[in-house]
């Protein structure tokens, strides 16, 4: 049966979004916890058709540890003594063994998933030395989107649906609004990295959501966070040097594996890119 006219404007994908670091640029030029030298956007790219598939199973996973689905899993709080206790410990009358082995299963699960995973970091330190404050949210969107647009290939489409900037409602902060209007514009006249329009590729407009309803942009926020502090202890020798001989625990090792890569393995370029490059 041959697609209606509805299907052929339908993508065939979705880029799910989440960020890790702080967004701003510091004016003194120096970086520190509360504002972060580098700044990440993690995706995930899977087919339209899969991810309802994704999300009821990773819901499955967290009934069974929670008693409920509604939990919402953050990289951080998973991390973080205290956050694991206020998030997870104390709601749900768990102990850290109990976590763990939700933790463990989850990962695991991931990697049953058809999806692929991608990221862009921006290195606020190197965009001044090169005299270039383009703005890092706006800089590590037009490189993931670069990404996910190599990843899909020339004959498909995606949509992206990313949490939100803070805010009661999604969408409405000013971040929210000047990524809406910087996506308008990528679909009308592309981007520094993609010249031409991209509205036949980059479908509908942009979807912000409350990350705690997003099953898939959860798992963003894993990519997210994981690229983020990879990138904060090793900096630039991991870039250099790569993931086979710098430090990373099991859960990032297997995160890492479901980025795109090159013929020698490299994924810098492939999954992930860094800006300045």
């Amino acid at each position: 049966m041959a697609p209606t006219d509805q299907q052929r404007h339908e993508a065939t994908h979705r880029l799910y979004i989440d960020d890790s670091g702080a967004k701003q640029y510091s004016r003194a030029g120096v970086y520190h916890d509360g504002n972060t030298r580098y700044f990440v956007l993690g995706g995930v790219l899977t087919a339209m058709d899969i991810a309802p598939r994704i999300a009821r199973d990773l819901r499955k996973v967290k009934a069974r540890y929670f008693e409920t689905a509604d939990v919402e899993v953050k990289s951080n709080w998973l991390r973080i003594p205290n956050e694991q206790q206020r998030r997870y410990l104390d709601p749900y009358g768990i102990d850290r063994e109990h976590l763990d082995r939700f933790v463990t299963e989850f990962h695991a699960h991931l990697l049953e998933f058809d999806f692929v995973t991608v990221a862009a970091v921006v290195d606020k330190v190197q965009m001044a030395e090169n005299e270039d404050l383009q703005d890092p949210l706006t800089a590590a969107y037009d490189a993931i989107i670069q990404l996910a647009l190599r990843e899909v290939g020339s004959r498909a489409s995606f949509s992206v649906e990313i949490d939100s900037m803070g805010g009661l409602t999604p969408g409405s902060t000013p971040l929210d609004r000047g990524l809406r209007q910087h996506h308008e514009q990528m679909q009308l006249s592309g981007s520094g990295m993609q010249g031409g329009a991209l509205q036949e590729r980059l479908r509908s407009r942009i979807t912000f959501v409350d990350s705690a309803r997003s099953e898939l942009v959860q798992v963003a926020d894993l990519v997210a966070y994981n690229v983020f502090r990879q990138f904060r202890e090793h900096g630039d020798g991991w870039e250099t040097e790569g993931l086979a001989v710098l430090p990373a625990d099991g859960y990032v090792r297997r995160l890492f594996g479901m980025f795109p890569t090159g013929d020698d393995g490299r994924i810098h370029g492939y999954g992930l890119v860094k800006v300045p490059q």
